[in-house]
């Protein structure tokens, strides 16, 4: 389901409380948010849930000056979980008119994203202190 299908507010507090434990995990490899981050970020309509078995992930629409995107904040769970969710994100960028997806991921995902069209770049990060 997208945060764009629940009824109400409330069923969609519900639906994040019911992954959280996964959206955790996957904050627990990052860094820059808490889990209250994002679950307002979700509320207020920043970020949007998509969910799938045990699969949780985040997306949020960037609007550039000559376009839109939408970029996969966060994923958690099986990656399979994971990929069986890209059609309806990829829907729901479509209607909203983004003419593309983004995301940052761990090597891992390469493979995988590749047999689906995408380019895979490099991303860079150091820590400062």
């Amino acid at each position: 389901m997208s945060s764009a299908q629940r009824d109400t507010y409330a069923e969609l507090g519900a639906e994040f409380d019911a992954y959280s434990g996964q959206i955790q995990a996957a904050l627990d490899e990052s860094f820059g948010y808490e889990l209250d981050d994002i679950r307002s970020m979700v509320l207020n309509g920043e970020l949007q849930l998509w969910t799938h078995r045990d699969t949780a992930a985040l997306t949020e629409v960037i609007t550039y000056p000559r376009t839109r995107a939408i970029n996969v904040f966060l994923v958690a769970g099986k990656i399979g979980d994971c990929l069986s969710l890209l059609p309806r994100i990829e829907n729901f960028a479509t209607v909203l008119g983004c003419s593309a997806i983004t995301g940052i991921g761990r090597k891992g995902w390469e493979g995988h994203l590749k047999d689906l069209g995408f380019e895979v770049e490099s991303s860079y990060m150091k820590e400062l202190r």
